[in-house]
């Protein structure tokens, strides 16, 4: 059984490479839209981070 399965797998995986290699565009278009949000993520994330660093030091005394 395991055995089917596995082939299930690579047949699925080997479908889903051939879809993306037959259309480089869409995949190219998400990769794009992919790319913005990361870095908008990231931006937010480090302004974050010097008042994330300070919080957890006043919530962790609060619990305790």
């Amino acid at each position: 059984m395991a055995v089917f399965g596995d082939q299930e797998a690579q047949g699925l995986l080997a479908k889903a490479v051939d879809q993306r290699m037959m259309q480089p565009q869409p995949a190219s278009q998400q990769f794009q839209v992919q790319q913005v949000q990361p870095r908008e993520a990231f931006g937010t994330r480090v302004t974050v981070v010097p008042d994330g660093s300070s919080a957890p030091d006043v919530v962790s005394p609060a619990f305790a």
